[in-house]
């Protein structure tokens, strides 16, 4: 695979979720991942900005999104920037899912389907917040081709 850098800003507006989806979903296209994969990440960015609209922004608020895309033949990271309110989401548990669907929640799984999809997501806040997500790809991470791809400085801490 080769590398790849993209870029999107976008204000902070429902209607560009579209647009993101696109953006995301034709620089996996042009990756050739496999359809679940793509779905997944695709489903994963999605709930970040989504996230980022409701909740760093709130409704009603106007601000910048910004989005970085790079992909390797190791990774794809994902790096999301707001100016809007920070947020720990090293506080949110795990739902509990039955309970969750029983009680007929239509919201709340964001972070979750962020954990459960990506392989990292960390976020940092000061004059702006940053999210970043990564997936792997290629072996798996308990491989012994991917043990030793792996380098410190590629490590990231998972919420």
């Amino acid at each position: 695979m080769k590398e790849v850098w993209r870029q999107l800003s976008i204000r902070n507006q429902t209607s560009n979720l579209s647009l993101v989806r696109r953006f995301v979903g034709e620089l996996l296209d042009e990756l050739a991942l496999p359809p679940e994969t793509r779905y997944q990440i695709i489903l994963a960015v999605d709930e970040a900005v989504s996230n980022i609209m409701e909740h760093a922004y709130g409704t009603g608020s106007q601000g910048p999104i910004h989005l970085e895309v790079r992909a390797v033949p190791s990774s794809i990271t994902f790096r999301f920037v707001d100016e809007g309110r920070t947020f720990q989401p090293a506080t949110v548990t795990d739902p509990d899912l039955a309970e969750h669907f029983r009680a007929g929640k239509r919201k709340g799984l964001g972070i979750y389907l962020m954990r459960r999809i990506m392989d990292a997501v960390d976020y940092k806040f000061g004059e702006v917040n940053e999210l970043t997500l990564i997936k792997r790809l290629g072996p798996t991470p308990h491989t012994p081709e991917a043990a030793r791809g792996m380098k410190e400085d590629n490590l990231h801490a998972r919420f």
